[in-house]
């Protein structure tokens, strides 16, 4: 089977995952305080509320499920504080969590302030449905994206993704995990194509365009969905060219963000390659 080398193979960074945390820290999305960490989502604590089973829920009504980070067991302040009766609320100036006293006072101040949303196209893909709805749309999704890709392969040019990108996709938003912008998208594709056309020959190339384009939806495998949290979910999916061998997969993922931090609606914020 025939071999696609890309050199330049780049995976771009996901929304950050949390914010809000209990338990041993409390974290806020900011310019200059974020630290990367490594940290792992822990399915298999259970918590009790006043001696009875108590279940954590995010702002949109899903399962939270706590993180686990050098020893300590992280969730959401709002879950909480809401379980045991406490009001919440955040002020974006100062970066600071209210929990109790100053909590009604933060949201209004901080709702008042918060900056008017840049316009968006009605076209923008949102996350509804549920999981199984999701996957099956987003894997239409990835086959027309292959198609896009052997586009750019075989012409140079960017056009067509551009366009979906503009159509589909959000802009960066405020008051949001939304960070990421079409941009970047735009130049993380580019950066794609240019790098497998680099690595290969020209003959290579046209063989392996010729041979996405056969590509049917039952050729597109389901590699991940994650579990949906407070701030976003990701889709992955894994497109192997008939008649080239596993190391020539490439992968178009998919991830969706909160329009805003605590909004039960999630749009389309980012659509790349890998």
């Amino acid at each position: 089977m025939k071999k696609f080398i890309e050199m330049k193979k780049s995976v771009f960074v996901t929304s950050v995952l949390a914010t809000s945390l209990v338990f041993g820290a409390v974290g806020a999305f900011g310019a200059t305080g974020l630290q990367k960490i490594t940290a792992y989502l822990n399915h298999d604590i259970k918590f009790e509320l006043n001696g009875s089973s108590w279940t954590p829920l995010n702002a949109d009504g899903s399962k939270a499920t706590p993180i686990t980070y050098d020893g300590n067991t992280y969730l959401p302040a709002r879950a909480v504080a809401e379980a045991v009766g406490t009001e919440i609320g955040w002020s974006s100036p100062t970066k600071t969590v209210f929990i109790g006293q100053g909590a009604a006072e933060a949201a209004k101040a901080d709702a008042a302030a918060a900056p008017v949303m840049p316009k968006q196209s009605q076209y923008l893909i949102e996350l509804k449905g549920g999981d199984k709805v999701m996957t099956a749309k987003m894997k239409a999704e990835a086959l027309k994206l292959a198609g896009i890709y052997a586009k750019a392969l075989e012409t140079g040019k960017f056009t067509t993704f551009n366009a979906y990108v503009d159509k589909y996709t959000s802009k960066a938003l405020p008051n949001s995990p939304i960070i990421t912008g079409q941009d970047k998208l735009k130049e993380q594709f580019a950066e794609y194509v240019n790098g497998g056309k680099e690595a290969n020959s020209a003959a290579k190339v046209k063989s392996y365009v010729a041979a996405i384009k056969k590509v049917k939806l039952s050729g597109v495998d389901v590699t991940y969905v994650s579990e949906k949290n407070e701030f976003s979910q990701t889709f992955k999916y894994g497109i192997q060219p008939p008649g080239w061998d596993a190391f020539s997969t490439f992968y178009v993922n998919f991830v969706f963000s909160a329009e805003q931090y605590g909004s039960s609606k999630y749009i389309l914020e980012q659509v790349y390659f890998s």
